[in-house]
Formats: C-alpha cells, sequence, structure tokens
C-alpha cells in the first residue's frame, strides 16, 4: 500500500512540491541525492535523502489543524533515524532561494544519527500560528544513539 500511495502521490504534486522537486533532483543540491514522495514505514515522505538520513515535508494549509498528527508522524521518523525539516508550501513558492539556503545550512550543521549528538530539527510552520517568525526549534533525540 505504501508504494502504492507514493506512485500517486509522485503524480498528484501540489505546485510546491514540484517546485522543491525542480531544485533537488538530480543532486542540485551539492550532489544531494533525494527521492520524492518516498514510503518510510507506513508513511510517504515529500522528499527524502537516504544517506543523509533527512526528511523533507511540505505543509499546505490542512497541517495548521492537524499538528498533533503531524507531530505524531515526525516522531516515528526521527525513531527510525531521520531527521525532519517542514515548511510550508506558500514559504517554497515564495521564496525557493532562502529555501535551499536553508536545507544547505541544515545538512551542513547536523550531524548525522549515531554519529555523536544526534538531532531531531523542525523548522517548524506552526511558529507563524503564534505570530512568530518561521525559525529552527532544536530538540534533542534518543534516535540513534547506542
Amino acid at each position: 500500500m505504501p508504494i502504492r500511495n507514493a506512485r500517486r502521490f509522485r503524480v498528484e504534486q501540489t505546485e510546491a512540491e514540484t517546485a522543491l522537486w525542480k531544485r533537488l533532483r538530480n543532486g542540485q543540491l551539492d550532489g544531494v541525492k533525494f527521492r520524492c514522495q518516498h514510503p518510510v514505514g507506513p508513511y510517504t515522505v515529500d522528499f527524502v535523502a537516504i544517506a543523509e538520513r533527512l526528511i523533507i515535508e511540505l505543509d499546505g494549509g490542512q497541517h495548521a489543524v492537524q499538528q498533533a498528527r503531524d507531530e505524531r508522524r515526525t516522531d516515528y521518523l526521527s525513531q527510525q533515524g531521520y531527521r525532519v525539516i517542514r515548511f510550508w508550501n506558500n514559504e517554497v513558492l515564495d521564496n525557493p532561494d532562502g529555501i535551499m539556503l536553508r536545507i544547505r545550512a541544515f545538512l551542513e550543521a547536523s550531524p548525522l544519527p549515531g554519529r555523536g549528538v544526534s538531532l531531531k530539527c523542525l523548522f517548524t510552520p506552526y511558529s507563524r500560528l503564534a505570530n512568530q517568525t518561521t525559525r529552527p526549534m532544536m530538540v534533542t533525540s534518543s534516535a540513534g544513539r547506542s
């Protein structure tokens, strides 16, 4: 079922997913290989760099009311050893260069799970709900520790 969903989601991408995929595909971001709409456990993630253990999720307006569900999903993915970054769709469409800089900075600054301290980092779109600017929120996680 997850593979069938992934195939369907690749065909039915949002405008923001299509825009970001054009910038991530074929190793365009520092040679990092991303996959689009890829199954990870019971979930299909928007973008994943397997070797870097990094998942990028894009959120539309519906995610403002399903924050708890998104947090459970992020917790599961973190337990599998992935780091997760979340962006609002409109951020990707309005500032694609800024999004690419944030992804690059995250890749350069964050250790991989299992190598030193493991971090789960969310560029959380939910901070806007509290009339704050979007900024990184660092949360330590036990995922990947020995």
